[in-house]
């Protein structure tokens, strides 16, 4: 009866071990199962567009897409965990880059966070625009386009100067 128990407890554990680390893998999928994945859950996907501000210009962004440039925090999983916080660890993301390689890894950095439902988009944008697929541009956007993410510092030195314009108009 002891072996027995010892035996069942093994099994739950093994379950329980391979069904969490399942859950813990960055999955791959293709522009086609993206782009379903997208149409169907609308606002419920998070979609991180990891290239430089360069490339979002050159040739677009999927619509709503937050811009995260991977080059600023590949380096730096803290400073990333920090922009992240804003996210639940629950939420469903898809992630992508030009080709797949930065998103790739991005997406593993999320995973390594806590971050249980990570798509890398296979091809990346390279492979979106190939099928059709639309995007959206600055002449397109009117407001509802790829939110810029900006760094701490960028921030502050695009406030200092408003923070010295009200100080000079505000009577003392």
């Amino acid at each position: 009866m002891r072996w027995c128990r010892i035996g069942v407890a093994v099994f739950v554990g093994i379950v329980l071990a391979v069904g969490c680390a399942a859950a813990e893998e960055l999955q791959e999928k293709s522009c086609r199962e993206v782009k379903a994945l997208l149409d169907a859950s609308g606002d419920d996907v998070t979609v991180f567009d990891v290239r430089t501000a360069e490339e979002l210009a050159e040739t677009g962004w999927i619509e709503d897409a937050v811009h995260i440039d991977y080059n600023e925090y590949q380096d730096d999983p803290q400073g990333l965990a920090v922009k992240l916080a804003q996210y639940p660890k629950d939420g469903s993301y898809v992630v992508y880059c030009k080709k797949g390689g930065r998103s790739g890894a991005f997406g593993e950095m999320m995973v390594s966070l806590g971050y249980n439902d990570v798509t890398n988009m296979e091809g990346g944008m390279t492979r979106w625009l190939e099928l059709g697929y639309p995007v959206v541009n600055e002449e397109e956007s009117s407001g509802s386009g790829c939110v810029l993410q900006a760094s701490a510092p960028a921030f502050v030195a695009l406030l200092l100067p408003l923070s010295l314009v009200c100080r000079k108009g505000r009577t003392q």
